[in-house]
């Protein structure tokens, strides 16, 4: 896994939790989401979920350089699997990279996930976001 699949959309790690599974809707899936490292007031990455499949990403790597994915996902219970189809950097995030997420809490203003490959007891916090606040989407908009 490469740094940007650390930060894709949804993306701080803040600690650890139980692996409890939730039943979610794919509609609450379909949210535009942020990652933040101050509970959600301040956000360096975005991502998005469209109805047709798509999905997308940008923002800042922390000390590092803006980022940005387009790509395609699939909803299995609670687990949501992204695969990249345009990036801005193909060597750090290549085309064809897959991510899977499983959601284990919900909560009033963010979801709670961590990644397939994760230990049991890692937690990752996407939270709600509206698409104004998308301060990145030029460099979705320029792949």
């Amino acid at each position: 896994m490469t740094i940007f699949s650390r930060l894709l959309p949804l993306m701080a790690v803040v600690g650890c939790a139980s692996s409890t599974v939730i039943e979610l809707s794919p509609t609450e899936l379909l949210r535009v989401s942020c990652s933040s490292m101050d509970g959600g007031k301040t956000c360096f990455g975005y991502g998005e979920l469209y109805a047709d499949g798509r999905s997308d990403a940008c923002g800042r790597v922390p000390n590092g350089p803006e980022f940005a994915l387009q790509m395609t996902y699939e909803i299995s219970g609670n687990t949501l699997c992204e695969t990249v189809v345009k990036t801005s950097h193909s060597a750090v995030m290549p085309i064809g990279q897959k991510l899977c997420g499983i959601y284990t809490e919900r909560r009033d203003n963010a979801l709670v996930y961590r990644f397939t490959d994760d230990p049991t007891d890692k937690v990752r916090i996407s939270y709600d976001a509206v698409r104004s606040d998308k301060w990145c989407q030029h460099l979705i908009d320029a792949l």
